[in-house]
């Protein structure tokens, strides 16, 4: 009994070359980059991270800089686990956003940059949203920009005059209460 305690206790150098480390952290990118993005639109990047030993590995996710979000902040992966995870993108103003994402466990520190860009005119119709100081009310639409064809009725203002869609002479009476809703001096009819 004693003699088989003592072979299982003793470790061969043959042995000694399946030993992992306890857990290894491997991350597949050191960027993630965002092309330009639209004021209304989030973007989303992923990327995958692996434990690359035996033992459950805790990792803490800290996405660092404006308009980058992560979509955990803790992952536990167990021994030759792997994890694909995601970073979205909401650019907040006009200039190039620079960040980084610290992937970190007890003993490792990863960092992958991030980088992104505001696309001022989401809709291509040649007009840059209001929150760049551009004139297009509906950046992710295209047929809704200043000097658009108005539909009326329709509740959606595609001229960009913030007019009462329902009040087209713009005397004040709404289309249903208005005689004549082309004509401002016609008002209720009685």
């Amino acid at each position: 009994m004693i003699q088989v305690m003592s072979w299982l206790l003793s470790c061969s150098p043959m042995d000694e070359a399946y030993l992992v480390a306890s857990g290894s952290l491997a991350v597949d990118t050191e960027a993630l980059d965002f092309d330009a993005v639209a004021m209304d639109e989030v973007l989303t990047r992923e990327f995958t991270i692996a434990n690359g030993g035996h033992d459950l590995l805790s990792v803490d996710l800290t996405p660092l800089g404006r308009g980058f979000t992560a979509s955990q902040d803790r992952v536990e992966l167990l021994g030759a686990q792997s994890a694909t995870l995601s970073v979205w993108f909401s650019p907040y103003g006009r200039d190039a956003a620079l960040g980084e994402l610290v992937v970190e466990t007890a003993d490792e520190v990863h960092r992958v940059t991030l980088s992104g860009t505001t696309n001022p005119d989401g809709d291509d119709d040649g007009y840059e949203h209001e929150e760049l100081d551009g004139t297009d009310c509906d950046d992710t639409d295209a047929a809704i920009h200043p000097g658009a064809d108005e539909v009326w009725y329709d509740g959606i203002d595609q001229d960009c005059r913030d007019d009462d869609d329902y009040d087209q002479d713009a005397d004040g009476y709404p289309v249903d209460e208005d005689c004549d809703d082309t004509k401002a001096w016609i008002g209720p009819c009685e």
